[in-house]
């Protein structure tokens, strides 16, 4: 069965939603997931153990913040620059996770 899903962090584009969602905090070595809807169409921008913000910068810039590197079970991951003409932007400089999380 798999862990329930929680969204940490929903922003609307315009003509778009990004979603941060999070396993159970009973089971963490599950990753996150970071998922762009836009119409009938979703991706999933990133899955990694490691996120700690997301933000929309306007002008189709998506920032994802992370601790460190990006990873997934302690392996580093790479990203897509882009996903549904939607620039993705790394930014690997948090020292912890953005207090504007919904817990």
């Amino acid at each position: 069965m798999a862990p329930p899903k929680r969204i940490l962090k929903s922003v609307k584009t315009g003509d778009a939603e990004i979603e941060w969602m999070a396993s159970s905090s009973a089971y963490v070595d599950v990753p996150d997931l970071v998922i762009l809807r836009k119409g009938k169409y979703f991706d999933t921008l990133c899955s990694s153990t490691n996120i700690a913000d997301l933000k929309y910068l306007g002008n189709s810039n998506i920032i994802i913040g992370f601790l460190g590197k990006p990873k997934q079970n302690n392996h580093v991951i790479n990203l897509r620059q882009s996903v549904l003409n939607y620039k993705i932007i790394v930014d690997t400089s948090y020292k912890f996770k953005a207090a504007s999380v919904h817990k």
